[in-house]
């Protein structure tokens, strides 16, 4: 009886260790015209997925009930820059990654100054 109290102290213990629903989330962008596609892909779970949650800030974005080791969302580049995160549900523990999606490029002021014209000589443009 003592053995298998220790073999399962054991069990439990290397569990802890090792973490419940091990694995590791990688994440990528790739930008489709005006959108980016963002992904999420767990390597391997230990434990059921019971589905995915998409957040920016405190705000749901998307959620699902899919198994899969991979979700993926769109955002509009041009008006949602921002810190995103995907959630792996699962039980005992949820699995987080962030995703940072940047803005457009600044434009330059030099585009946006108003045109000058240079006055040489009186009547004469440059």
């Amino acid at each position: 009886m003592a053995a298998a109290q220790l073999v399962v102290l054991g069990l439990v213990l290397l569990g802890v260790e090792r973490g419940f629903g091990a694995g590791n989330i990688s994440t990528s962008m790739l930008d489709v015209g005006s959108k980016t596609r963002l992904t999420c892909t767990l390597d391997s779970s230990d434990t059921a997925i019971l589905g995915h949650r998409w957040m920016k800030g405190d705000k749901v974005l998307q959620e699902d009930s899919e198994a899969d080791l991979t979700t993926q969302f769109e955002v509009d580049t041009l008006e949602s820059p921002g810190q995103y995160s995907c959630t792996f549900l699962s039980k005992p523990t949820d699995r987080t990654a962030s995703v940072n999606v940047k803005g457009p490029l600044p434009i330059p002021s030099l585009f946006l100054a108003p045109p000058t014209l240079l006055l040489v000589s009186p009547g004469h443009l440059i």
